[in-house]
């Protein structure tokens, strides 16, 4: 099935340099019983610090694409954009806000990555709290408007559009790319087994297929 696009929740990018370099720690992954298990040991040296000009990102409507008005396909693109209108009301983020946990599972995801994030002697920091948020949230509206259908090639599709890891990954070396790449778009999908896990499955079967397979 054709994939449709996620939206863009960027506002502007600079040099993300202690973002960048937080996100070669990797993550804490996350399971769906709650546990935490770390996504990898490849800690960068001297990490951590606040970050300046950092990607500001939030929530806005996507484009809906024009379809035969009263057709069944326009009948289920309108419910699946109803769908992710009804789902980031839930997620009480207002368009234009810099992101910051507000839900229970909001809470509970960013705790978790924060716990890991200093624990492996990095700083958290609001940039990187408004970051994985934007990943996650972005990830469970690509499922809303795929009709939840997430399968190895959505996932591509994903993250390599992503404004946010382009973001984080502009002027780096092809190995940090890589690097970042991966333990992003691994707390992006461990991120949706708090905001949406019913599309949990999916994306970590993609991810592994994808970096682990």
């Amino acid at each position: 099935m054709s994939t449709l696009a996620h939206a863009a929740r960027i506002r502007k990018a600079g040099p993300l340099t202690a973002l960048a370099l937080v996100a070669t720690l990797g993550i804490a992954g996350c399971a769906g019983n709650g546990g935490a298990t770390p996504a990898s040991d490849n800690a960068a040296s001297g990490a951590g610090g606040t970050t300046e000009n950092a990607a500001e990102t939030h929530a806005v409507p996507a484009e809906e694409t024009p379809t035969e008005a009263g057709s069944p396909a326009e009948d289920d693109l309108q419910q699946r954009f109803a769908e992710r209108d009804e789902f980031f009301a839930e997620q009480e983020q207002a368009p234009g806000e810099v992101l910051v946990a507000k839900t229970p599972a909001q809470i509970e995801f960013t705790t978790r990555q924060r716990e890991y994030i200093e624990a492996n002697g990095a700083q958290w920091s609001a940039e990187y709290e408004d970051l994985i948020l934007a990943l996650a949230l972005n990830a469970c509206e690509t499922s809303i408007l795929n009709g939840h259908q997430i399968d190895e090639t959505t996932f591509v599709s994903h993250y390599s559009t992503s404004p946010q890891i382009q973001a984080v990954t502009q002027g780096r070396t092809e190995e940090e790319v890589s690097l970042i790449t991966q333990n992003l778009t691994e707390i992006m999908k461990d991120g949706t087994a708090y905001l949406c896990p019913d599309d949990f499955e999916q994306w970590d079967a993609a991810w592994q297929a994808h970096f682990a397979g």
